[in-house]
């Protein structure tokens, strides 16, 4: 029986860093993967949080010395006068002449933008009582500081574009200052340490996302969607409409970790909503959002044709839990001339109760991808792409397997989409091996050869969940299976006008992302026995 040790390519999400994916075998670097994607991400990391990019917008964040930080007239500044939490010698003193003495930076935020301020404050002896703010022009929040250094927050709406978080005196004092650190959102997250610029760590532009949300690691490779939902974690906001529902900003603990969730309590007939949704008539989208319930008693959805003035669903039911969050899908088709929509994530004329609510999501396509946040404008996540070429040696060139192993979600709309793909990268459509679905969710196994599809082999419509499917080419002896199961063969015969030299998991020009998570990938150079081809693939 053939084992992994036949692959000449093995890839498992595991490890990567920006730009890259390692591939476990070959181990000398010629199988690792590029990968790419032009815009920051979301995830749900090893604990089960959603993982996107936090950015310390404050600059010098351990150097209060630094004329970055400004101080009001008379104020003195000493570096690196005691240990700081971090165990180095950069806690900075700072000596605060007269009541209202402060120090402060400029930084440019979004206006009306919620941002938390954070920083380490502790004395040399004794009990100091200071403030901190100014997000908020002219206020503050009182803090008690002793001699254990402390890390210290505020949350405000910044109230222009450009605000200046300060610590401030309530009497004359001296301060030991580190760490200070302005963030988008409701809540202080690892401390992110800044010289001369802002510094932003997370799912950046170009770093794969191995996603947990099954418990099991896979590697996210999305197609490009656009959150169309404004201010996705912020419901006070004047984006969603209150219609009678009371809300209670940053009530609770949300999906991502942070004390950014609200709490919406209504009575009979009144809901929250976004109106004047732009939206393209007679199309597929979907729309998202976690809930959590405190004491709801009817939970139910609505979504209007503001355009022709009348629901295109109303009164869709489902079921949410008081101990954990759950996040609530739901796909509809826009009518004829609908130009603009209104979401409605909790509606019933008989709701009455709480429940906490975080992420909503809009987005055009026939299933969710991972959560995309939003503030004052709908924001886009670029699609991801990871492949590589130059590798024809780990290719087989008159036979061989391409295998993948991935977590399906239904498509049943938007056009063909690649699980699996081996080309020539001078001449990609001419000859090429692979792995795709078409829009009735049929599993393809496709093989062209001098520039002809040679043959198709394919599957019945096809149900989510995870799916192991291999491609064994061969000329005259091709078969496909998924999960243990021959789907089909063929005996046609077929040979190559140019060498296969590059693999990708979408296609070969980067677009055309299945929308799944990739569990494992492996490249046989031959091809394997049909028993051997069920035993890789039986779930």
């Amino acid at each position: 029986m053939s084992t992994y040790s036949d692959a000449s390519l093995i890839f498992y999400p595991s490890g990567y860093k920006e730009s890259k994916l390692y591939s476990l075998k070959p181990t000398d670097g010629s199988g690792d993967l590029t990968f790419t994607r032009a815009s920051s991400a979301t995830r749900v990391n090893e604990q089960g949080l959603i993982e996107g990019v936090i950015t310390n917008l404050a600059l010098r964040s351990e150097e209060f010395d630094n004329a970055v930080w400004a101080g009001t007239v008379g104020v003195t500044k000493l570096a690196n006068q005691a240990i700081a939490p971090d165990g180095t010698n950069t806690m900075d003193l700072i000596t605060f002449p007269l009541s209202n003495s402060s120090i402060s930076q400029g930084i440019n935020v979004v206006s009306g933008q919620t941002y938390t301020f954070s920083v380490w404050l502790s004395t040399q002896s004794g009990t100091v009582d200071a403030e901190i703010g100014n997000v908020n022009v002219g206020v503050y929040q009182s803090v008690t500081v002793t001699t254990t250094p402390t890390r210290f927050t505020i949350t405000q709406n910044a109230s222009a574009a450009t605000r200046y978080p300060s610590i401030r005196a309530i009497n004359p004092c001296s301060l030991l200052v580190w760490g200070g650190q302005l963030q988008e959102g409701s809540s202080a997250t690892e401390y992110i340490k800044t010289e001369g610029t802002a510094v932003s760590v997370g799912m950046l532009a170009n770093v794969p996302r191995i996603d947990y949300t099954s418990g099991c690691g896979k590697l996210l490779l999305e197609p490009q969607r656009t959150n169309l939902l404004l201010q996705s974690e912020n419901i006070s906001s004047a984006s969603w409409i209150k219609g009678g529902a009371i809300i209670t900003p940053n009530a609770a603990t949300s999906p991502d970790g942070t004390i950014n969730a609200d709490l919406v309590s209504g009575v009979a007939g009144k809901s929250f909503y976004q109106s004047s949704i732009a939206v393209t008539s007679s199309t597929l989208y979907t729309l998202s959002f976690y809930v959590k319930n405190v004491n709801l008693t009817n939970s139910k959805l609505a979504i209007r044709d503001d355009t022709n003035g009348a629901f295109i669903v109303q009164d869709i039911a489902y079921t949410i839990s008081t101990d954990e969050w759950t996040r609530i899908v739901y796909t509809f088709t826009t009518p004829i001339g609908c130009l603009s929509a209104r979401v409605y994530p909790l509606r019933s004329p008989t709701n009455t109760g709480s429940a906490y609510f975080w992420g909503g999501q809009l987005e055009l396509g026939s299933y969710p991808t991972s959560y995309i946040p939003t503030t004052s404008t709908a924001v886009t996540r670029v699609a991801d792409a990871a492949s590589k070429s130059g590798i024809s040696s780990l290719i087989g060139q008159t036979e061989g397997v391409l295998y993948a192993e991935i977590d399906f979600q239904q498509i049943n709309a938007g056009g063909y989409r690649i699980f699996a793909y081996l080309y020539n990268n001078s001449a990609p459509t001419a000859n090429r091996v692979r792995i795709e679905i078409e829009p009735t969710n049929k599993i393809w196994g496709v093989l062209n050869s001098s520039g002809v599809q040679t043959f198709l082999i394919q599957s019945n419509v096809q149900d989510a969940g995870n799916l192991k499917i291999a491609f064994a080419y061969k000329s005259g002896d091709s078969v496909l299976y998924i999960n243990g199961l021959q789907i089909g063969t063929s005996s046609s015969t077929f040979s190559f006008s140019a060498n296969l030299d590059s693999v990708s998991l979408v296609s070969y020009s980067g677009g055309n992302q299945s929308g799944n998570g990739v569990n494992e990938f492996v490249l046989f150079p031959t091809r394997l026995s049909d028993a051997e081809l069920a035993t890789l693939t039986t779930i």
